[in-house]
């Protein structure tokens, strides 16, 4: 897949499931975004062990998941462990969730469809690159 993408950190508001939309809070800008969802849009629960991999690379400053990153001595392939998460559905969620959402680049800042859901963020999302002082979701 090709194109531009948005990765963001938000916290749910509301969910409509029988709409398949999230209403959230954008964590770095501070702002509302609706995010939609189709048949395409994947939901996953990552389990803690792979978000606190996934934030300890970020911290790091390395998120380059084909670029066989390290986390201890082992290599870690990113796009494997985040596919085989468990899947989510919409429903499950609750306000006050914090996820990352990653989607196409829409024509509105206020919306956005997902192409991915991620909910077990909580340590991706606290984790800093070394100087930074902001999460990086980087290109997983």
């Amino acid at each position: 897949m090709s194109g531009t993408f948005r990765n963001l950190g938000v916290t749910v508001i509301s969910i409509d499931a029988q709409s398949r939309t999230i209403n959230v809070k954008d964590l770095a800008s501070g702002q509302p975004v609706l995010v939609r969802t189709n048949g395409d849009s994947q939901l996953h629960r990552l389990p803690s062990t792979v978000a606190g991999v996934l934030a300890k690379l970020n911290s790091a400053g390395t998120t380059d998941s084909r670029s066989g990153s390290h986390a201890g001595d082992e290599p870690v392939d990113v796009q494997q462990m985040v596919k085989r998460s468990p899947a989510l559905d919409l429903a499950e969620l609750k306000p006050g969730d914090r996820l990352i959402v990653v989607s196409t680049e829409g024509t509105k800042p206020s919306e956005v469809m997902a192409i991915d859901i991620f909910a077990g963020v909580d340590a991706i999302l606290a984790a800093r690159p070394t100087g930074g002082n902001q999460a990086d979701l980087g290109s997983w």
